[in-house]
Parts: C-alpha cells; structure tokens; sequence
C-alpha cells in the first residue's frame, strides 16, 4: 500500500507502559525455556525493560519458544500440554493487552472512560491503599493521568488532547485522589 504509513501496537508502549506490564505480570509463575525466574529479570529491570522496548519497536523481537508441559486434566485420568513463555515475554504480552485495551477504549464517550478509570484507581487504591504506601498509590494515580490525556491526544488529529486543555476537562472529570484506604492505626471491625 504506497503511501500509508503501517503502525503496530509497538507504536503505543512505552518504558512506563512495560514498568505497569511488569508490575501486574504474576512473579510465581513457571518459568520459560530460558529459566529466568521474575527475580532474575528484575536484578536488572531497566535495563530489560529498555532492551526489551528497543527489540520490540524495532521490529526485532521475536517471541521465544515456549516450554511445553503435560498437566492433569479434570479428573487426573488425562493430560493436556499447555505452553509456558518466557517471563520477559510474559511483560510484553502484558503491555500489548493493556495498550490495545487503551487504544480501543480512546473512542468511548469521556463519561464511560471516566466512569472506568474511576473503577480502576479505587480498585487499586482498596488493595495497595495501605499505610506507608502514599507515594506509589500517588505515583501510579500520576501515571494513570498521564496516559489517559496520551490516549485522548491521539484521538483525532495530532494535538488534540494538548495538557492545557486536558486540565480544563480533568476539572469537569476528576480522578479520585490517592488515599491510604487501610491504615495499621485504625482497629479492624472484626479483629
């Protein structure tokens, strides 16, 4: 097709992006074929991260092999192979879904994006909302603001979405602020 630049979802990651990827990837899972547990990759993590952007924008990564087991099916009579990535692909893969899910959902009325995100942040701020953990919940809180007004930029022509007039829209639909839903100085109702 002369004349028609072709975009892959690598175009919308970002080293943030993979930093939440690697974040929400499960660190007790099985390893791949390469043996690299989760504390492994992340003796290293910007780094990784970093070359793992670079081989993914570029074209050049390719996934690896995965390393095929046999489990037990339901009742233990039969086994079913299952396939098992590397963890390194286990953050990509992460980071593809969650940029495909914010590309998709850039076109949904602001109130339904609102409304979602809304959802997530308190989601987020019931389970890591704890004493002591104020800087990340905000942090992440930070992010979250960031790549909503990113997605909203890209929806229609280049600048769209600009910072200034993002701020005028954040007045109309605030994000919840980050607070420490639990806190080890407040009793339990049930102790």
């Amino acid at each position: 097709m002369p004349g028609v630049a072709l975009k892959t979802i690598a175009q919308f990651i970002d080293i943030a992006f993979l930093r939440e990827a690697h974040r929400r990837t499960r660190k007790d899972g099985a390893v791949g074929v390469d043996r690299q547990t989760a504390e492994d990759y992340a003796t290293e993590l910007e780094s990784n991260l970093q070359r793992l952007l670079d081989r993914a924008k570029s074209g050049i990564y390719r996934a690896p092999p995965v390393r095929g087991v046999y489990i037990p099916k339901g009742d233990g009579s039969e086994r079913r192979p299952i396939g098992i990535p590397t963890f390194e692909d286990k953050i990509l893969q992460r980071a593809v879904k969650m940029a495909r899910w914010c590309r998709h959902h850039r076109h949904t009325p602001l109130v339904w994006q609102h409304a979602a995100l809304c959802r997530k942040l308190h989601g987020h701020y019931g389970y890591y909302g704890i004493t002591g953990n104020a800087v990340a919940i905000t942090r992440f809180r930070w992010e979250v603001r960031g790549r909503w007004q990113k997605w909203l930029n890209r929806r229609g022509a280049p600048g769209a979405m600009p910072w200034p007039r993002f701020e005028q829209l954040e007045r109309r639909y605030p994000l919840p602020a980050a607070i420490a839903i639990h806190s080890i100085f407040r009793p339990t109702a049930n102790p």
